[in-house]
């Protein structure tokens, strides 16, 4: 009875640690929310991602900028519903961001920049949100909205 007993447990304990190191691989292989946002906007803008850094201080980055909302489809309201609202416009994101990434991308022989930004109220929205600027790279306007960020896009690539 012992010896069956143990021999159970130990069967238990092995399945739990293969279902467990599976879902650990699988979820370290799963592309990021952010990533799989961008991946969306640059295959509809045929664009390539030169370049993706996180910003140091995403509590710079706040609305009164101007940034225009691309893509809000990920950004969710409480009980998971997804916004998929026929006006980007009535969206109330609770700035400023807790995560910035500014993304480099190319489109023939244009440069850009766009913002992916996770935003969150602690409470009912969250969610990543993507932001075009119609600044246009290398200007002061455009280094000086990186420097306050603390994105440090590599400046050989941003001026080429």
């Amino acid at each position: 009875m012992t010896r069956r007993l143990v021999l159970g447990l130990a069967v238990a304990m092995l399945v739990i640690m293969a279902v467990t190191v599976t879902v650990t691989i699988a979820e370290s292989r799963r592309m990021p929310e952010w990533r799989t946002l961008l991946a969306t906007y640059t295959a509809v803008n045929q664009a390539k991602i030169v370049q993706a850094k996180r910003a140091s201080k995403p509590w710079t980055f706040d609305d009164e900028v101007e940034h225009s909302v691309v893509n809000a489809r990920s950004f969710q309201y409480s009980a998971d519903i997804t916004y998929d609202g026929p006006t980007i416009d009535t969206l109330m994101i609770p700035y400023p961001p807790q995560v910035v990434y500014c993304v480099l991308l190319q489109k023939r022989q244009t440069q850009t920049i766009v913002f992916v930004n996770y935003y969150s109220d602690t409470l009912w929205q969250y969610g990543w949100v993507l932001h075009s600027t119609p600044t246009v790279v290398g200007t002061h306007e455009m280094d000086h909205a990186l420097a306050s960020l603390g994105c440090q896009l590599t400046r050989d690539i941003v001026n080429t």
